[in-house]
């Protein structure tokens, strides 16, 4: 919230000074971008909404009412008209929000049109993990993997399952997609994986991020639980293992 509107110097424990926020020093023309909108507290959702009615806001702990001339642009991974159903999401902000919809296409979706593209992308993935001088001969052994071991995986983590899947290629020689069950079943097959040692630390965390996560549905929860701050358990999250937990 802070971040977003600012803050006035002794508003909350640790404003030691005045704060300008993201909606103050967007310009004309510039815009605001509010990843996983869905997440926002109601809270916050209120007074967000009274931005996008009238353009002005306050800092947190201040009465000085300011203006926003720029534009808000946002992202979620939710489905809002199912939060809006059950009462997570206000369906006035909704409708303010949504002048205009980008609907991203899912991984599967993208690969259905163009089966060229795994390999590209593939290649995206190998450069951010690996050395540049070995990034093409390690894409083509994760490109020749999946093909003959997976050419109909439907990807429901998108693209952060696909840099999962070649970062296990590339450790283990292999990747192993959580298949659906009971969730019980889920979450014992991950025990009786890190009791065997069979799981690198990056991927442990990355499971464990998203138990949490499906058992709080919400960032800033599942942050509290773990002790850190909801980006950290976004960018770490396992999204295959979350959407392998939704269908246990």
């Amino acid at each position: 919230e802070s971040e977003l509107f600012g803050h006035k110097k002794g508003s909350f424990t640790g404003a030691t000074s005045d704060r300008a926020g993201y909606l103050e020093t967007a310009r004309h023309s510039q815009s605001v971008f509010l990843d996983e909108i869905g997440e926002l507290p109601a809270e916050v959702q209120v007074k967000l909404l009274r931005v996008l009615q009238n353009r002005r806001f306050q800092r947190v702990g201040d009465n000085q009412s300011r203006e926003f001339y720029g534009k808000i642009i946002s992202a979620t991974h939710r489905d809002l008209g199912a939060a809006i159903e059950q009462g997570h999401f206000r369906a006035d902000l909704y409708y303010r929000l949504c002048s205009d919809i980008i609907r991203t296409p899912s991984l599967a979706t993208q690969l259905a049109d163009n089966a060229d593209e795994l390999h590209h992308l593939i290649t995206l993935v190998t450069a951010k993990i690996v050395n540049t001088d070995i990034a093409n001969e390690v894409a083509k052994e994760a490109h020749d993997w999946i093909r003959q071991h997976l050419p109909n995986y439907t990807w429901a983590g998108n693209m952060r399952e696909l840099e999962q899947c070649v970062r296990s290629i590339l450790i283990h020689g292999a990747y192993y997609p959580a298949r659906g069950g009971n969730i019980k079943d889920c979450k014992q097959q991950f025990a009786n994986e890190i009791m065997a040692g069979n799981l690198d630390h990056d991927t442990v965390i990355g499971r464990y991020y998203a138990l949490v996560y499906s058992q709080t549905q919400n960032y800033e929860a599942a942050a509290q639980r773990l002790n850190t701050n909801w980006r950290t358990v976004k960018s770490r999250m396992d999204m295959a293992f979350l959407e392998g937990l939704k269908s246990c």
